[in-house]
């Protein structure tokens, strides 16, 4: 019923457009009402939560520019770029329908009696590369739509887990990408296992075409044009961005590590990666990513930066690498 609620709703506001206005009160209380719980707890009906939040900024984008509501907004959908794994949320594995049986299978999970199969891993997997891709293609038109009634302390939370995702997807060292490098089990004991788990997570996600695409968006959206009001970036951040994409776009282009999907998906986010890159390069002059020990001076005295710790590293086998408790 609510799902079929979800979708009526989503193709009401489409055919509807300005002539919600006039019940612009009764959406809003709505859609705080959808915005309550977080957005992995709410699996079954995610997608539709975000398809109708969607209609809403291409139909009547004026029902959203409301500040207290774009509060409640950003970290709500900012929430599914969090893995499931990383929190010991199990509401992503199918399971029984009933209270009781979803409290003796959460008991069974956090006890350790039952073990996740491969085929509900992976379909655990599927839902959520499907909810981070509704939730960052909706924060993404929130975003161009509502920009200044972005508060700059949650436009450092998007940038922060922005990073962190593309970071960990990418460039982070994990136990495989040590062993691939080093050739032996040596490397693979360097990296955490949580820290492991949590990077080869995000890399599945940057791999799959559909994901890696609505991250873009969102980077896209944090630097559109110019608007008065609206939070700016400092070339620090941008520059470390710029790199992000160019391993992004380094990643799709060789199609090893993750699989990205059929057909010229691969293609398609090189395409867009390069497209986003060119557009933030175009608005500043730092195209490098800076050091650590720069960092803090290239820094612009408005808008966000970034600053890089200084990095630890350990040897192994008597080269040096990154220590893999360094997260970026």
């Amino acid at each position: 019923v609510a799902a079929c609620a979800l979708e009526l709703a989503a193709e009401l506001a489409v055919a509807a457009r300005s002539a919600l206005l006039p019940h612009g009160a009764m959406v809003r209380r709505w859609i705080e009402l959808l915005i309550n719980r977080p957005l992995l707890t709410q699996w079954r009906h995610a997608e539709l939560i975000c398809k109708l939040l969607m209609a809403l900024t291409q139909s009547c984008p004026a029902l959203l520019i409301n500040a207290s509501l774009v509060d409640r907004l950003v970290p709500f959908l900012l929430g599914a770029l969090q893995p499931p794994e990383a929190e010991g949320k199990s509401s992503l594995n199918s399971g029984g329908e009933t209270k009781q049986g979803t409290r003796k299978r959460k008991h069974a999970e956090l006890s350790g009696s039952s073990a996740q199969t491969p085929v509900a891993r992976d379909s655990c997997q599927g839902r959520w590369h499907a909810i981070a891709r509704s939730a960052c293609s909706s924060l993404a038109a929130i975003l161009a739509c509502s920009a200044p009634l972005v508060r700059q302390q949650q436009v450092s939370s998007i940038c922060e887990r922005l990073v962190h995702v593309l970071w960990s997807g990418l460039v982070a060292p994990t136990s495989d990408r040590l062993a691939a490098s080093e050739g032996g089990e040596a490397g693979a004991a360097t990296a955490g296992g949580g820290h492991s788990a949590t990077a080869a997570a995000f890399g599945r996600l940057c791999g799959d075409a559909g994901a890696a695409l609505a991250l873009l968006d969102v980077m896209d959206a944090l630097q559109g044009c110019p608007r008065l009001g609206a939070t700016s970036l400092a070339p620090s951040l941008v520059s470390a961005f710029v790199a992000l994409i160019n391993s992004l776009i380094a990643a799709h282009s060789a199609r090893c590590g993750w699989s990205l999907g059929a057909g010229g998906a691969g293609e398609s986010v090189r395409l867009r990666a390069m497209q986003v890159r060119d557009k933030w390069l175009a608005r500043c002059e730092v195209v490098t990513l800076p050091s650590p020990s720069t960092s803090r001076d290239r820094a612009s005295s408005s808008g966000i930066s970034i600053s890089w710790p200084e990095v630890s590293v350990v040897v192994v086998q008597g080269s040096t690498l990154p220590d893999a408790r360094q997260e970026g």
